[in-house]
Parts: structure tokens; C-alpha cells; sequence
């Protein structure tokens, strides 16, 4: 009996060591005078991410709706707690005055003001879920994938190319961390190496129902690729909540209140696309 529940327990012994997905995610800018590309290295874990930069100068950690910036060279910490919802909050409260500040001024004012409330309003819309599949696979990493697409205006604007959250070692931990990172302003950078602004973009990466492995952005006329990003070197490790502590002698310094640069590596964040 002692020898049957053993070999009944055996198989969830993995599950419970192994709860971490390292990876790394790198990106390539596409230009003749572009520099090298740069790869960061990751990890997830219950909706943790943990990356240490290319250099190995800056070390990024995201839990509780906050991301720590370390600076292993200098030993400080500087903090981003802005959510989305708060930072649209703001926003919205900004149109708000602008169209107080100018009701009762010539309509050539109150027009400009209203455009200007209207464009921010704009800005907060959920990113639109309207990829469509091209048909086509790439590999990435060893792993095929298939290639979804965004258009606009019958302008081609951006490829994403996953796969199957089952076929990727560690893939919901991939995606928790992406989704918890969604939450924050600026989080997109991190989570995927581009920018979204502040609209709300969630929605439109898990309407592909897979792990991201490439994204690729193409040029304003939709003819060439700008810059990619790929996720590759995916592998479950053991679970290691110590590596989402602040380790001591870390000198706090400050809240990055301002939109958080892309890190080493990062494609500059583009305008969000409609």
C-alpha cells in the first residue's frame, strides 16, 4: 500500500519543485545603424517576473502592482506603482479641466481644447482584438508557431507569433507575468519589449490563446519590419521566491513617477496603433 501511494504522489512531485519558467527575451532592431541586439534574461513565478538586464547593471522586479528598478552598481531601488486604471484616472480628470478652463471661450479655443480631450480619450481605448491568422509558421527557439496579424487602414502594423500554451514549458507562468505587468503603466515594455501607451492592451495578446515567441513591428508604410522581439531559451526551473526580494543594503531612492524607459535593449516604444 505505502509503495502505491508513493507511485500515486510521484507524478505531482515535479509540479510542486518545479514552479518557475526562465527565459529570455531579445530584441532586434532592424536598421542599418542599429545598435547589437540585446537580450534580457527572465524569470516568472505566480505572476512574479524577475529580469536581470544584458549588462547585468539593472535588475527588474514586478510583484504587487509595483516595479522595483535595482541598480547593482550603485545598490539602489527606485519604485513604480502607477497602474493604468490610476493613470487614466488622471488623464481623464486633466480633459475634464481643459474643457472647463475653455467652455465659456471663442469656439476656435474650445474646439482646440475639445480635440485635445478627445485625443486622450482616444489613447485610453483598449488595444482592438482584431489579429487574424496569416496561415503561415515561423520557428523560434526550436518551437513553431503560428503567425497572427494586425492591419490597419490596409497597412500591415504588427506580427505576433505564438504558440500553443501547452507546448511551451512553463507557458502559464509566461503569460500570469505578462498579465500582471498589463496592470502597471509602462508595462507592456517590459512584458513584451514594446509600448502601448495608456490604453489597456491585455485583451488583445490573450485573444491569441498562445505564448507570445515573436512580435515583429513594421514601418508606417508596412513594407518592411522595424524591429522583433523573440522569446527564446524557455525552461521550467525550480521555485525560488527569494529571487523577488529587495536584497539588503539596497538604498531606496525614490518613485519613477514619469513613463519608465524601455529597458537595456528595448525597441524604442511606439506610438499605439488603432
Amino acid at each position: 500500500m505505502r509503495k502505491m501511494l508513493l507511485a500515486l504522489l510521484f507524478p505531482a512531485v515535479p509540479a510542486l519543485v518545479h514552479a518557475g519558467t526562465a527565459y529570455d527575451m531579445t530584441v532586434h532592431v532592424l536598421a542599418p545603424s542599429a545598435p547589437p541586439s540585446g537580450t534580457n534574461h527572465y524569470f516568472a513565478e505566480d505572476g512574479k517576473v524577475r529580469f536581470v538586464t544584458m549588462d547585468g547593471k539593472a535588475i527588474v522586479i514586478a510583484k504587487d502592482k509595483t516595479i522595483y528598478t535595482l541598480d547593482t552598481v550603485a545598490r539602489t531601488v527606485m519604485t513604480l506603482d502607477l497602474t493604468l486604471d490610476q493613470m487614466n484616472a488622471s488623464l481623464n480628470a486633466s480633459s475634464a479641466r481643459l474643457r472647463d478652463v475653455f467652455a465659456n471661450e471663442p469656439s476656435e479655443q474650445r474646439r482646440t481644447a475639445n480635440q485635445l480631450s478627445e485625443a486622450m480619450e482616444r489613447q485610453q481605448k483598449p488595444q482592438a482584438s482584431d489579429y487574424v491568422l496569416t496561415g503561415s509558421t515561423e520557428s523560434v527557439g526550436g518551437r513553431t508557431c503560428q503567425v497572427w496579424e494586425r492591419s490597419e487602414n490596409g497597412i500591415r502594423r504588427r506580427q505576433i507569433c505564438v504558440a500553443p500554451v501547452d507546448e511551451v514549458p512553463g507557458g502559464t507562468d509566461i503569460l500570469a507575468g505578462m498579465k500582471s505587468l498589463s496592470e502597471l503603466y509602462g508595462g507592456s515594455v517590459y512584458a513584451l519589449g514594446i509600448g502601448f501607451g495608456v490604453s489597456p492592451w491585455w485583451s488583445s495578446i490573450e485573444s491569441l490563446h498562445g505564448v507570445p515567441l515573436l512580435i515583429r513591428e513594421f514601418d508606417p508604410k508596412g513594407t518592411a519590419a522595424s524591429y522583433e522581439v523573440t522569446f527564446t531559451g524557455i525552461h521550467v526551473e525550480p521555485k525560488n521566491p527569494a529571487l523577488f526580494d529587495i536584497p539588503e543594503g539596497y538604498e531606496q531612492k525614490g518613485s519613477m513617477l514619469a513613463r519608465p524607459a524601455p529597458p537595456p535593449g528595448a525597441a524604442p516604444a511606439p506610438a499605439p496603433t488603432r
